[in-house]
């Protein structure tokens, strides 16, 4: 007959209490990772619909700035054009002098 020891009977103790512990701390590591990775999933949907209504609202502000340039450029357009006519309609006039000025 074996009779255990009180040294070998609290060490077989301590491990079986420590091997429950561990798989204890292991199953709530794993409910825990599992919540992390739910929050992940709702944090990025919550950014991504973040994102969206941030483009949502700058969308109409590009706009905006496109058409200002665009107006621009008409501007500039609009401007070298009437710069040309004046300059054509100045030597026409030049032209029409000079003509006269022969002519007399």
């Amino acid at each position: 007959m074996y009779v255990f020891d009180p040294t070998s009977f609290i060490i077989a103790v301590s491990v079986v209490a420590m091997t429950i512990m561990l798989g204890v701390v292991a199953i709530y590591v794993v409910l825990l990772i599992t919540d992390l990775r739910k929050t992940i999933v709702k944090v990025n949907s919550t950014l991504d619909m973040a994102d969206q209504k941030i483009e949502n609202i700058t969308a109409p502000i590009e706009n905006i700035a496109n058409m200002a340039t665009y107006l621009q450029s008409g501007l500039k357009v609009f401007d070298m054009v009437s710069k040309w006519v004046a300059t054509r309609s100045a030597a026409e006039k030049s032209l029409e002098a000079s003509q006269t000025d022969e002519a007399v």
